[in-house]
């Protein structure tokens, strides 16, 4: 099919707009009828379960500890029939080791005959940084750049950690652009997408 199912998304800092982004593409591909999971794999700062107004039990650092299996910490968004939910759970103490497990692959491999699409939120980015890794997993990733908030100097490094630890068919976001000009007034964000 060459369709690109799995996506990773991250960014530089906290504060680049990058759960707002996941949560927004998720629901915008389950409201053209695909069947989209989230995975919360920020597990040091996670936002996104209380954006889509999930409630939480167990969730993926359950699963990656190996103390639930994953249909008891997939949950059905409360805002679409489409969009399913895989919460951050318990904070763990070491997460990037969770994220090194085989259970992470045994996992993609569970919900990839399920979903249409599968959707990773991951911490921001630094030279050693899980979205490297959850990156193996994924067709292709996002990078989250927010306007007048992104320091100039962490794309640099992106730009410079991408030669050593590559982020799989990066595409660069633009996020909250000011819109000048003809139609100035139509929306109150903008997004650039760069290939």
């Amino acid at each position: 099919k060459g369709e690109r199912k799995k996506i990773l998304i991250t960014s530089s800092i906290s504060g680049d707009g990058k759960s707002f982004i996941v949560a927004n593409l998720g629901l915008s591909l389950a409201m053209v009828d695909k069947k989209v999971i989230v995975l919360e794999f920020d597990l040091s700062n996670p936002t996104l379960t209380e954006k889509l107004n999930t409630t939480v039990n167990k969730g993926l650092t359950d699963y990656l500890k190996g103390e639930a299996e994953p249909e008891e910490v997939i949950r059905r968004s409360a805002v679409n029939e489409n969009l399913f939910v895989m919460p951050a759970g318990n904070l763990p103490d070491n997460p990037s080791e969770l994220i090194i497990s085989e259970r992470v692959r045994d996992l993609m491999d569970y919900l990839t005959p399920l979903f249409d699409y599968i959707i990773i939120d991951t911490a921001p980015v630094g030279l050693l940084s899980d979205a490297y890794v959850l990156s193996n997993y994924c067709d292709a990733s996002l990078y989250v750049i927010r306007h007048r908030h992104t320091p100039k100097v962490s794309v640099e490094r992106m730009d410079a950690n991408n030669k050593i630890n590559e982020l799989k068919n990066l595409a660069i976001v633009f996020n909250g652009v000011r819109s000048r000009g003809f139609g100035k007034n139509v929306y109150g964000y903008g997004y650039g997408y760069g290939y």
